[in-house]
């Protein structure tokens, strides 16, 4: 299985050094996976509602990798919805850790 890991270091949209994100991206999760770490981009300027923007842009890191397993670390519950759309027409099952 091939996976990519997406960082989401967000608190209700707004970039925060969110230490649990950043501990596991420093963990090496990533290598010893054999994955790729996507960091997302929120586009603030093109969405007035900033979780919104981090929603689109974590929904968008997954379908750019919708040939691979996505684990998402993310700071805040709210992108759960950006995590859905992403995986959109798939058969996706889900484990949520908190």
């Amino acid at each position: 299985m091939a996976y990519v890991c997406i960082g989401a270091p967000y608190w209700i949209g707004e970039r925060q050094q969110v230490a649990a994100v950043d501990a596991v991206k420093n963990s090496g999760i990533a290598d010893e996976l054999g994955a790729d770490w996507v960091d997302i981009q929120p586009d603030y300027a093109t969405y007035d509602d900033k979780v919104v923007a981090v929603n689109i842009a974590l929904a968008q890191a997954i379908t750019a990798h919708n040939d691979k397993i996505p684990l998402i670390f993310a700071g805040d519950c709210t992108f759960a919805l950006g995590a859905l759309k992403g995986l959109e027409g798939q058969n996706p099952a889900v484990i949520w850790y908190d």
